[in-house]
């Protein structure tokens, strides 16, 4: 969403669609082709106008929506359904031409979602469009309340997928055994995927893994007692369910996840200490990654960063940096612009410059990390660079009263026991 975001703040002069678009598509086509880590496009339009998508809205119509969103909102919030649909329609057919996948948010949200547009029955005229009979589609969050409708549409279009992330664990011990039960009620079972729908906070990944093998366990063996499954279908539904249906659909690899083979375990490594492995050479560890990601700290304190080819990092980036509008520093992590009185926006530009010696392996990913700091242009620090920030404070500390800054991690958490009280 924040692609289309940024292209859409770098046209306010222009108000024009086609200009957004040709950027959209500019961007890509060169970075699609390039990044064959890309996973997966994700929609919330179900928060905005709802998924009554209408996938014949014309280049005219979503262009007076995009001026009047520019004209009317001082906090930017695409919700002008024009705007939306076209922009849903235009992600789904990049997606499809690139044999990706579009996650759609289904069902239950925040306050702020008209549950009733968040129905994904409402997709209907999207699916039956002749440009989509082969689109890859993920109903997200089971569709709460909406379960037998998701299963009803994935077992009658190709097209769909069903996650249940979310509603495992939010719901209560009762809806989350009922949503999944009844996503399975006509879905094909390789087209029910698990996932956490975790973020921030380790403990609801904890929570979404844990939940999500007890309730698939006791809805497999109801479906091996009610006789819709023998045992070893039950133990296949859910080997399928929980890995392989998602390693599959999203074509994934299983070269960081745990073998096939139950005495090879060293594929999965288990000490947090040694998640990342440090090098001394930069080159050493350039030689041995695909990507490069420049990590940098935003204003709201979310970890954001740009991924790049190896190649391009050692050619480009290592000396001249990468692009990033101005605007990236104002993001919050609640609305789609930057924030009111922050004053950047997408016009201008800063460079994220790699600081060599932060350099390190991802071997997970096969990916390298690098912080990066924020210069007008390279050698020159830009004033909000979080980073020369810090610096330049912990040098007047150091300096005027002879202290010296150090930083640790305070790791919180809970232990519970059960009571029968």
């Amino acid at each position: 969403m924040l692609v289309f975001v940024f292209s859409l703040l770098v046209i306010l002069e222009d108000h024009s669609i086609l200009l957004f678009f040709l950027r959209l598509r500019m961007f890509f086509d060169l970075d699609l082709t390039q990044a064959s880590s890309v996973v997966a496009f994700k929609s919330i339009a179900a928060y905005r106008s709802g998924l009554r998508i209408n996938p014949s809205v014309t280049d005219e119509d979503a262009e007076e929506g995009l001026v009047r969103t520019l004209g009317t909102q001082s906090t930017l919030r695409l919700t002008n359904k024009n705007l939306t649909d076209w922009i849903f329609t235009k992600a789904l057919e990049l997606a499809t031409s690139h044999d990706i996948p579009m996650q759609i948010h289904t069902g239950f949200g925040d306050r702020d979602l008209d549950l009733e547009l968040a129905n994904p029955v409402l997709l209907r005229s999207v699916l039956e469009d002749s440009r989509f009979e082969h689109a890859r589609i993920v109903l997200l969050h089971a569709a709460y309340p909406y379960m037998r409708q998701a299963s009803h549409l994935a077992s009658v279009y190709p097209q769909i997928h069903l996650d249940f992330g979310l509603a495992i664990p939010k719901l209560s011990v009762r809806g989350m055994k009922t949503a999944v039960a009844e996503l399975l009620e006509l879905a094909p079972i390789n087209k029910v995927m698990f996932s956490t729908d975790a973020y921030a906070f380790p403990e609801t990944f904890y929570l979404g893994a844990k939940w999500a093998r007890t309730v698939l366990a006791e809805v497999l063996c109801d479906c091996f007692e009610e006789g819709d499954l023998s045992v070893d279908e039950a133990i296949a539904a859910a080997e399928s369910i929980l890995r392989k249906n998602s390693l599959d659909f999203y074509k994934l690899t299983t070269s960081a996840l745990i073998s096939d083979n139950l005495d090879n375990k060293k594929a999965v490594d288990t000490n947090a200490s040694q998640s990342f492995e440090y090098t001394q050479s930069s080159s050493s560890v350039l030689d041995k990654v695909d990507y490069v990601r420049l990590m940098w700290g935003d204003a709201s304190g979310q970890r954001r960063c740009r991924v790049v080819p190896s190649a391009r990092y050692k050619a480009v980036a290592s000396k001249n940096g990468l692009g990033l509008t101005t605007c990236c520093m104002a993001m919050s992590s609640h609305a789609d612009g930057p924030a009111p009185g922050s004053g950047l926006s997408g016009t201008g530009e800063i460079r994220l410059m790699p600081d060599a010696s932060t350099l390190l392996e991802v071997p997970q990913w096969n990916h390298g990390l690098v912080l990066a700091d924020m210069h007008v242009k390279p050698g020159t620090p830009w004033e909000l660079c979080p980073r020369t920030t810090l610096r330049r404070l912990t040098g007047l500390l150091e300096e005027e009263f002879q202290l010296t800054m150090r930083a640790g991690f305070e790791t919180e958490f809970y232990l519970l026991k059960k009571t029968t009280e």
